[in-house]
């Protein structure tokens, strides 16, 4: 993914923010869970996405303000909620 094709989106996955990061996408989802991934990430339901306007903040060089308009909490709705971390779910043996 190139970054012309990221400004196209609101929203990527966290395989491509990795690919444009130049990361692997297991040290991506590492980043996520111990709340050192560089921007917010929005969780829906089980589903990670990474807005892409702090993303690409990031990549020409300006600080990130999670709390500008633009940020995963401004978006951010009831269904919707930012995910800082991944939590696991440890389902009860059948």
């Amino acid at each position: 993914m190139t970054v012309d094709e990221l400004r196209a989106m609101m929203v990527c996955s966290v395989a491509q923010s990795a690919e444009v990061l130049d990361i692997s996408r297991n040290t991506a989802y590492d980043a996520i869970r111990t709340g050192t991934f560089p921007v917010e990430v929005i969780r829906i339901g089980r589903r990670l996405l990474v807005p892409t306007a702090p993303l690409l903040r990031l990549l020409e060089g300006a600080p990130i303000n999670n709390d500008g308009p633009d940020s995963a909490q401004a978006i951010a709705t009831a269904d919707i909620t930012c995910a800082p971390t991944l939590e696991r779910r440890r389902h009860a043996p059948t």
